[in-house]
């Protein structure tokens, strides 16, 4: 029935995480085309969310821009702020993905804004870590080492284990970047493990 279709969101992001991207956008247009059926605005959000994620891995910046742009309606007539937050968040890989690099760390800044007011750590985490690669790659070098100095003591603070091992290997990339190979290098064996006898 329409209705376990609808229930079922996480095969949508089991479908991506395989690699079966067509099928997975298959899956999210039929969850968009229930969501609205039923009236549910906050699942049609998670499911615009879904679509505009699922595209830019595609390449197809136009369609999940307008995917993004949906969402932004819907959450803001909610007014949730933790879809706010996600709206915000694809609002900035849109923009990264277009290679706008100061709109992009505009819009994570204000995802960040609300993540520290709800204080999700986890999310501060991945966001503050996610605008230091991507102020990495706009240029922004000044940027970028400070939110990656920011994200390795949360991520010790949180105790996250994937964060604490990604802004070290972030920081490497700016270092090298800068023609700094011994504290490229550094940053690198702070993530390895102990050496074997």
């Amino acid at each position: 029935a329409a209705s376990d279709v609808y229930k079922r969101q996480p095969l949508g992001l089991v479908m991506q995480s395989q690699g079966l991207l067509t099928a997975a956008l298959e899956y999210g247009k039929q969850r968009q085309h229930i969501a609205e059926k039923l009236g549910d605005p906050i699942n049609l959000a998670g499911t615009h969310l879904h679509l505009a994620n699922l595209l830019l891995e595609m390449g197809d910046l136009d369609l999940a821009e307008k995917h993004a742009n949906k969402m932004w309606e819907i959450v803001i007539k909610q007014q949730e702020p933790n879809a706010i937050l996600l709206a915000y968040y694809i609002a900035g890989e849109v923009a990264y993905a277009q290679s706008n690099y100061r709109l992009s760390l505009d819009k994570f800044k204000l995802a960040l804004q609300i993540a520290t007011e709800l204080e999700i750590e986890w999310r501060q985490v991945q966001i503050i870590c996610t605008m230091g690669g991507y102020a990495t790659d706009g240029g922004f070098f000044e940027e970028s080492l400070d939110y990656l100095n920011q994200c390795q003591e949360l991520s010790d603070k949180t105790n996250d284990a994937l964060f604490k091992t990604v802004a070290p290997l972030y920081l490497s990339r700016l270092y090298r970047l800068q023609d700094n190979f011994d504290k490229a290098k550094s940053c690198l064996l702070y993530t390895s493990p102990s050496p074997r006898d």
